[in-house]
C-alpha cells in the first residue's frame, strides 16, 4: 500500500502521468468524473470517442487533449451493481482497475490517478467498490505511483481506513 495514495478532490486537477476516467460502455460524454474531465480536455476527447464502444471491465486511452495535468486519459468502464452477480461483476470492475494499470505501465507512466469506479450512478457499494481497487493496485500497480481521487467523504474514510492513512 506504499504507493497508493488518498486524496478528496477533482481527479480533473490531479497530476499524474495518466488520468483514470469513470466512462460509459458508449464512451458517451456523461457527469460526474467523466463530465469534469471532459469539461478540462475539451471537445476534441467527445470527438475521438464518439462511435466507440467499450465493454466493462475494459479501457480506451486516449491523449488528455486541452489538460495540462495529464498525458494520458484511460477511460474505464466499470460494471452496473446487481447484487444478485455481484460475485461475477467483481472481475469486470476488477478488470477496469488492472487494465488501466497495465495500459499505465505500458505508456511509460510513472503515476495514475483513479476515480473510484462504479461508485456513482452504476451503484457499487463503495467498501466493495474500495476492496476490489486496492486489490487491483496491489496486485498490479508495481512501478507506479497511484493517487485515489474521492469525491465525496465516505468513499474518502473508507479508502483512508482500508490503507491506513
Amino acid at each position: 500500500m506504499d504507493q497508493i495514495k488518498v486524496i478528496k478532490g477533482d481527479i480533473s486537477k490531479v497530476r499524474a502521468d495518466a488520468v483514470v476516467n469513470a466512462a460509459n460502455s458508449a464512451m458517451r460524454p456523461g457527469g460526474g468524473v467523466d463530465g469534469a474531465i471532459s469539461k478540462a480536455a475539451g471537445f476534441e476527447m467527445d470527438n475521438f470517442r464518439i462511435g466507440v464502444r467499450v465493454q466493462p471491465g475494459h479501457m480506451i486511452i486516449t491523449p488528455s487533449f486541452k489538460m495540462d495535468t495529464t498525458r494520458w486519459v484511460i477511460h474505464a468502464v466499470a460494471p452496473v451493481y446487481a447484487a444478485e452477480a455481484e460475485s461475477v461483476l467483481s472481475a469486470f470492475l476488477y478488470g477496469a482497475y488492472s487494465r488501466s494499470l497495465y495500459a499505465a505501465r505500458a505508456l511509460g507512466c510513472k503515476s495514475i490517478a483513479f476515480p473510484c469506479l462504479g461508485t456513482g450512478i452504476y451503484g457499487w457499494p463503495k467498501d466493495a467498490s474500495a476492496k476490489i481497487a486496492l486489490k487491483a493496485m496491489q496486485e498490479h500497480g508495481e512501478g507506479l505511483e497511484i493517487v485515489v481521487v474521492c469525491f465525496d467523504d465516505e468513499n474518502f474514510e473508507i479508502y483512508k481506513e482500508l490503507t491506513g492513512r
